[in-house]
């Protein structure tokens, strides 16, 4: 196995949540935005987390705790961000951890993109290593790029990486955007991290630049387009929130629509991230199935069913107004 680290920036307060908990803890279809981040790195076989918490340190590290018990084989640290100056920053403050780490390669992921899936940090991570490079930036082409970084390109190649609020009229019309996720060679991202600068508009320090500090080296920078938009998509505030639950549910349902379970009207029907089904299930609309769960063979779930972590047996049948809390 591929000896493979991982940071994973989770500072954020997330004012515009109106929560008092940290905003990667913010829950997608009753799973922490964070918990989808790390099951998406243990699934791309990361072994080894940093966290970079910042506001709210002592929830995260409750979860933490919870998490890293029932995932023993990932073992994950965090450093505090006292200060929340930025994703350069941020990074920086993980700078032993790295340093400490035998790993070739590191990724850096953000807490609040839920939708980014292992299939996608796996592909990048091939490209990446496929094509030698320094950094590989996961990108993604949307409709509508407010907010997001910029990829500039020059020749096919990436030769920049311009913030929203730092952009002018032409680079705000490029559709390409940074996802925020980005594979480094950590001898190459530890060499630049501390000549990152904060003149921009933000007066923070970016990881976009280590991008940019790489390539006035000459150091090699690739890209790996994820092909979709959805995957980049984070949550700022509770409208926000709402639309990335939307797609996660819709996605969920697709996936298990595709490995034959029989869903014939999916209205009102919502799964979690981690409910598994056997063969021949049928699920029927207004049925919320959630937690941690399996569902066995022949089963038949709804209509207007509840289901919150229990398993259920092969040949059960549950219907009718049914709820369940376990």
């Amino acid at each position: 196995m591929e000896n493979l680290c991982g940071l994973i920036l989770a500072a954020g307060e997330g004012r515009r949540m109106k929560t008092s908990k940290p905003k990667t803890l913010l829950k997608v279809l009753s799973k922490p935005m964070l918990g989808w981040v790390l099951d998406a790195a243990k699934k791309s076989k990361i072994r080894k987390i940093c966290i970079v918490a910042g506001y709210g340190r002592e929830f995260l590290e409750k979860y933490l705790s919870s998490f890293s018990s029932r995932n023993p084989d990932l073992a994950i640290t965090m450093v505090v961000q006292k200060e929340r100056l930025g994703t350069g920053h941020a990074v920086l403050l993980a700078r032993k951890f790295l340093e400490n780490e035998t790993a070739d390669n590191v990724v850096v992921l953000n807490g609040d993109s839920p939708l980014l899936d292992s299939n996608t940090i796996k592909k990048a991570y091939e490209l990446h290593k496929c094509e030698k490079n320094d950094a590989t930036v996961i990108s993604a082409k949307v409709k509508n790029p407010f907010g997001y970084g910029r990829i500039i390109r020059k020749n096919k190649k990436v030769t920049d990486i311009v913030e929203q609020k730092d952009a002018n009229e032409k680079t705000l019309k490029i559709n390409e955007i940074n996802s925020g996720a980005y594979w480094f060679r950590k001898k190459s991202l530890l060499s630049i991290l501390h000549l990152i600068k904060n003149n921009n508009v933000q007066n923070e320090y970016y990881i976009t630049d280590a991008v940019k500090l790489l390539l006035l080296k000459g150091q090699k920078i690739g890209s790996f387009d994820s092909g979709c938009g959805d995957l980049v998509l984070g949550a700022n505030d509770p409208e926000q929130l709402n639309i990335v639950n939307a797609v996660a549910c819709q996605r969920i349902i697709r996936n298990h629509i595709k490995n034959g379970v029989d869903i014939p009207n999916t209205e009102g029907i919502t799964i979690g991230p981690d409910v598994t089904f056997g063969s021949s299930c049928k699920v029927f609309k207004n049925s919320i199935i959630l937690g941690k769960m399996h569902i066995g063979n022949n089963c038949k779930i709804g209509p207007d069913v509840f289901i919150d972590g229990q398993n259920i047996k092969p040949r059960d049948r549950i219907f009718g107004n049914n709820i369940f809390v376990f």
